[in-house]
């Protein structure tokens, strides 16, 4: 306890500055001092007096001493955490022990005059030397001036708690009776003038408690006619009428309470918060450091509001900076966003323990982090600490919340669960650990089944902020959009639906699949035709799963299903595109396109299939795709097999057409390949003579390694051909007038 202009410490209470007090409390100022050991209290180490007494009744007292300055300490435990209640439920008790001990201290003073004014009047049966006597009698002085001054340390702390939760009356009254304690035993020095300073200090506060209540109540009025206003030149207005309210708080709050009272945090964190509302993004990290530099002064490190700020602070640099952007000496904001979650743990952990919904949240946005950075491993621990912190402990949770409707955790069917599953699952999705990606998604599924609406609807909230980058898309470099909750859930289904192709289990992959389908045919039917955006992005998931579908049908053996479903995804894409974005949407297109013409090709169908992988390459190549994209390597393999195997069989399905029959046998793929490759360059097709001497190129490249891997003699004709069809492919780039890639 201290005035408010002194400094604050980080266990959780004012402690005063380096003074010399004077009296008897030389020995105990010093200690009041801030102590590194976050569970030691200030008052702890002034309330530790070693109390001297030679017969029964002083041991008894010490014991009650003791027990009285242990529940001091577990004051100091709850109040450094944010527990003022329990603090001072104890520190009540612990002021009826120090009554007891003053009232013993008392007795005991009065029974030695008792027996010295009884043994004075009758000499000659006093046997005890003046010099015990007197040394007894200051020995049992110092025991009540001790108990005494135990009592008003209790009474002060009791103070700081009440004014800790506002009620300054009660904290007045408090400090006041520990001053009519002190001034009963003649003490004087520092502790005297600082409960002196904490009564004048709890006068202003209270002359001018209604002024900023009255403030607060105003600010609080402008936040909800800002919410409910349009946006525009009104909120704005609304706005910075609140900062100019917060400002006149924060003066007042300032000067009646101190510059590092929690008050003047909590209120500069509201006044970050509008200013982040007004995308003074700069502003609003300034006030948000200063309100967490305050906390931890006034409440100390270990504070679960210590830990909500830095949270926050977190999710300033992390959502609302620019990306990429730096922060102070060159660190990125990401890292500085993961630093600050890291920090947030400890009083996270120290305040709520290990399960806590707040601990899971940071744990959270730390994995997230972790997974945009490419360290895996550090972001699934993240994620699944994450899931301890809400109270997962086992793999049976979900299982037994959907058996047990209505009864189950509540900390197992939070919404935050769901997306701390779907981004375990994701990153196995990333490391191809398919059956613990199928797991987590099915997991995801079943915390999804135990919500309720509300918490549903809390997900499409919180969603873009809990969610890993791509968790819940199909590869396809588009963002999830949280427009409603079956969409959610069937983007789940859709990931479901992967994980089991990818096991073989094509059955089941083809029923989730379908599921997913039918729930976004649904959802396009309820949103009307009147809502465009959302038809088309509904257009968009449709034909992603319709295509996820056909893969598995084709992997499956089913050709003609597949098929079908190909031709329903491209139209769909087709007919979107005048609503979506033309590069994803051409991306979606070309892809389809390919896994039309390698169904074809399957099929034997090589005219056609060479004319749908043409178009898809084209669209590829219009798009800006890297010609060593792992994807257009496959589509050209595909597109190269297909011509081969016309020039093979001579014939045609497209239209009844011939062709003449290749005068190179295909003995040597890569030379017949530079033949194809030859008839596109003499007809003027040079885009296509490139893709065709692009792959006799691979071919010629894998076949020099694996002789050089194999230990067999260089071959100098590979090299030559190697050399020669780089030639023919920097000419005709040089035709395109590529000079670059030329």
């Amino acid at each position: 306890y201290c005035a408010r202009s002194q400094s604050i410490v980080s266990d959780g209470n004012y402690s005063s500055q380096d003074e010399n007090d004077g009296g008897n409390d030389d020995e105990t100022d010093d200690e009041s001092e801030a102590s590194d050991d976050p569970t030691i209290f200030p008052s702890k180490a002034i309330s530790q007096m070693n109390l001297l007494g030679h017969n029964i009744h002083s041991q008894v007292n010490n014991e009650i001493m003791d027990e009285s300055e242990d529940l001091v300490e577990q004051a100091c435990h709850h109040l450094s955490r944010g527990r003022n209640d329990e603090a001072l439920a104890i520190l009540t008790e612990a002021l009826q022990l120090a009554e007891q001990n003053v009232n013993d201290a008392k007795q005991q003073m009065d029974n030695f005059y008792f027996q010295k004014k009884r043994h004075g009047s009758n000499k000659q049966n006093n046997n005890i030397p003046n010099h015990e006597q007197e040394e007894l009698e200051d020995q049992l002085d110092t025991n009540l001036r001790s108990t005494a001054s135990q009592k008003a340390h209790v009474l002060n702390n009791i103070g700081v708690v009440y004014e800790l939760k506002g009620l300054y009356t009660n904290a007045m009254n408090s400090f006041r009776d520990a001053l009519d304690v002190y001034r009963n035993q003649n003490h004087e020095g520092g502790h005297v003038d600082r409960t002196v300073s904490n009564i004048m200090q709890m006068g202003i506060a209270m002359r001018s408690h209604d002024k900023r209540m009255e403030l607060h109540c105003e600010a609080e009025e402008l936040a909800v006619q800002t919410a409910t206003a349009d946006a525009g030149v009104v909120s704005t207005q609304l706005r910075m009428e609140r900062l100019n309210v917060l400002m006149c708080v924060l003066d007042l709050e300032t000067e009646s309470l101190g510059q590092d009272h929690p008050a003047v945090g909590f209120t500069l964190l509201e006044k970050g918060g509008v200013h982040l509302e007004m995308k003074h993004v700069d502003m609003a990290i300034k006030d948000t450091k200063d309100a967490v530099s305050i906390l931890k002064k006034g409440l100390g490190g270990i504070h679960p509001e210590v830990g909500l700020v830095l949270v926050r602070l977190a999710d300033i640099f992390n959502y609302h900076v620019g990306v990429g952007g730096q922060y102070g000496d060159g660190v990125s904001n990401k890292d500085v966003a993961l630093s600050l979650y890291r920090e947030a743990l400890t009083p996270l952990r120290e305040s709520f323990g290990t399960v806590h919904p707040h601990l899971g949240l940071a744990y959270n946005g730390i994995g997230i982090l972790y997974s945009s950075r490419g360290e895996l491993k550090h972001a699934m621990s993240s994620f699944y600490d994450a899931l301890a912190s809400y109270g997962v402990r086992s793999r049976s949770d979900n299982e037994m919340a959907v058996k047990k409707r209505g009864q189950q955790n509540s900390s197992t069917s939070r919404p935050d669960v769901f997306f701390v599953w779907v981004n375990v699952a994701g990153l196995h999705m990333e490391k191809k650990e398919w059956q613990l990606a199928l797991r987590s998604y099915l997991k995801a599924h079943s915390a999804f089944s135990c919500l309720d609406d509300d918490e549903k609807t809390y997900l499409q909230k919180i969603g873009p902020r809990r969610l890993m980058r791509h968790a819940l898309t199909l590869s396809k470099g588009r963002s999830f959009s949280f427009e409603d909750n079956d969409t959610l859930l069937a983007s789940v289904l859709q990931n479901i639906g992967k994980a089991q192709s990818m096991l073989h289990q094509y059955g089941k992959a083809i029923e989730t699949l379908e599921e997913a389908l039918r729930i976004h045919q649904v959802v396009a039917m309820r949103a009307g035709a009147g809502k465009k955006q959302a038809n088309s992005s509904l257009s968009q998931d449709m034909a992603r799963i319709l295509e996820n579908l056909g893969e598995v049908q084709m992997i499956s053996g089913d050709l003609t299903g597949a098929f079908s479903r190909y031709v329903e995804s491209l139209n769909l894409i087709r007919a979107n595109k005048q609503h979506a974005d033309n590069d994803s949407n051409s991306i979606e297109e070309a892809l389809v396109l390919g896994a039309i013409g390698q169904l074809h090709l399957k099929k034997s169908e090589y005219a056609e299939a060479k004319v749908v992988l043409k178009e898809c390459m084209r669209m590829f190549e219009k798009i800006g795709v890297p010609p060593n994209n792992h994807k257009i390597n496959e589509i050209r393999s595909c597109l190269v097999d297909s011509e081969l195997a016309l020039m093979q069989n001579a014939t045609a399905t497209l239209a009844g057409q011939r062709r003449e029959i290749s005068s190179i046998p295909y003995n040597d793929k890569a030379l017949a390949i530079d033949e194809i490759a030859d008839g596109y360059k003499f007809k003027g097709d040079y885009c296509g003579a490139i893709w065709f001497y692009s792959e006799a190129l691979a071919i010629r490249r894998r076949r020099a390694e694996h002789k050089l891997s194999s230990g067999g003699r260089k071959d100098t004709s590979e090299i030559v051909d190697v050399g020669r069809t780089i030639s023919n492919i920097a000419q005709l780039r040089r035709e395109r007038r590529e000079f670059g890639a030329a």
